[in-house]
């Protein structure tokens, strides 16, 4: 049998006004906690509340069944933006404040402007505010929807934006497939035709041409794009060429290999921490200065058709011979 607890009685009259006053709010204080006025959430939570509790638990009460009574709605996200990335788009909000039940924002997405056939690309828990949605296909155009949503798996916020064809929308870039495939061909060293004189070229065409030593070269045709074209203009005409150097396959200053168009590099600097070869002719070599401050081993620098110079790592010398095998000069121990 519940205790009955008496009334609380009025304050007697005749008192010090201050003192008055005081017994007022804490008897204001008092019914309020005891439930007797206000609503009943700011009641003080009695023993036999806690005792009902604990049946309630013992009576299988889950983390689930909590969380499908907290039916309250959910607020939006707010300041959704939608930014353009390379091979992504950039999604930021700010989550809804001081809500208890909020968990987290879904992100759905379409390549057409309607949220009914959308896909939930993402589930972004709280605090996170940001997503980046990395595609493979990047010529579509990608309209996304968000909403926040509750620890109630039912309960939702409204969606950001309302519209149900009015999804943020980043539109779709379609030069940057043929841009990605051009580099790709580019290279793998998918040759271009030779250039011919009597050929009509565009801007953008791209031709094998032989320079001055024979070696062929790739060159980029920059005419002026005004509908006419160029024909009998050599590709080393700077006015409406331009030599890219590129990864090639095949033969490459008559050497039958894969590497880099020899002009690709000019005036720079190549700093090597392992440079392993068992002959470095001589006529491919173009340098002021060559510093060996590391060789472990036996080096041979071939020069001409016999001549040779030979770093001895071990010993710590350097041997010039001549066309005939003679050693010319050697020099001691490297500093």
């Amino acid at each position: 049998m519940a205790t009955k607890i008496p009334q609380i009685l009025g304050v007697p009259s005749g008192l010090d006004p201050q003192l008055t006053k005081f017994l007022q709010s804490v008897k204001e204080v008092a019914e309020i906690r005891e439930g007797r006025r206000g609503i009943d959430g700011d009641r003080f939570v009695r023993r036999a509340d806690l005792g009902d509790l604990g049946m309630l638990v013992n009576a299988g009460l889950t983390y689930t069944a909590l969380t499908e009574h907290c039916t309250d709605p959910i607020d939006p996200p707010t300041n959704f933006v939608v930014t353009k990335g390379h091979w992504c788009n950039y999604l930021s909000w700010d989550n809804p404040a001081d809500d208890e039940m909020f968990a987290g924002v879904e992100v759905w997405c379409n390549s057409t402007n309607s949220r009914g056939d959308a896909t939930l690309i993402a589930v972004v828990t709280k605090p996170a505010d940001t997503y980046a949605h990395y595609m493979s296909v990047v010529t579509d155009p990608h309209y996304y929807w968000i909403r926040a949503r509750s620890y109630n798996p039912d309960v939702y916020s409204m969606w950001l934006p309302r519209g149900s064809t009015g999804g943020e929308v980043i539109s779709g870039d379609g030069t940057v497939g043929e841009t990605v495939e051009r580099m790709i061909d580019i290279l793998k060293g998918t040759d271009p035709s030779t250039y011919d004189a009597v050929t009509t070229y565009y801007e953008d065409d791209l031709v094998k041409y032989a320079d001055a030593g024979g070696n062929l070269r790739r060159y980029r045709c920059i005419d002026d794009n005004s509908g006419t074209g160029i024909s009998g203009t050599i590709p080393t005409n700077t006015g409406y060429w331009e030599h890219i150097g590129i990864l090639m396959t095949g033969e490459i200053d008559g050497i039958s290999t894969v590497g880099i168009d020899g002009n690709l590099v000019v005036d720079a600097t190549i700093l090597a921490r392992h440079i392993k070869a068992d002959t470095i002719t001589g006529e491919l070599i173009a340098a002021d200065e060559i510093l060996g401050k590391h060789i472990l081993a036996t080096t041979t620098i071939k020069i001409g058709a016999d001549a040779r110079i030979v770093i001895d790592g071990t010993n710590e010398v350097i041997k010039f011979y001549d066309g005939s095998s003679n050693l010319v000069v050697e020099l001691g121990k490297l500093s």
